[in-house]
């Protein structure tokens, strides 16, 4: 939810995008080109080029289809209310921190 996140042109701050766990190698590129097009403010593609050189990270066998799609998976959440209530007040917490100091260049 966080792409989809306005970010105010007047803010014209750097933005650093990093990742997390529990991605199984077939998916990774998929959610970061995924994400990539949505930051960069582009329609992913539904299809993904078989002639890419990029394609054996999407493909690992010859029943993954070459889609950015991302199949649902079956691995059970562990993750608790109480875990990401606390991740998304730090991140909240210290963006007013940081935007509270100004512009980088002041």
């Amino acid at each position: 939810r966080i792409i989809n996140f306005p970010m105010p042109a007047v803010w014209q701050i750097p933005m650093i995008v990093l990742g997390g766990g529990g991605y199984t190698l077939r998916n990774v590129p998929r959610c970061w080109a995924y994400e990539t097009c949505r930051l960069a403010g582009v329609d992913p593609p539904d299809e993904l080029p078989e002639d890419s050189q990029y394609a054996h990270f999407y493909k690992m066998s010859d029943h993954d289809p070459l889609t950015l799609d991302v199949r649902i998976s079956n691995m059970l959440d562990r993750n608790t209310s109480t875990q990401l209530h606390s991740v998304v007040e730090t991140i909240t917490d210290n963006c007013r921190e940081y935007l509270g100091r100004g512009s980088p260049s002041s």
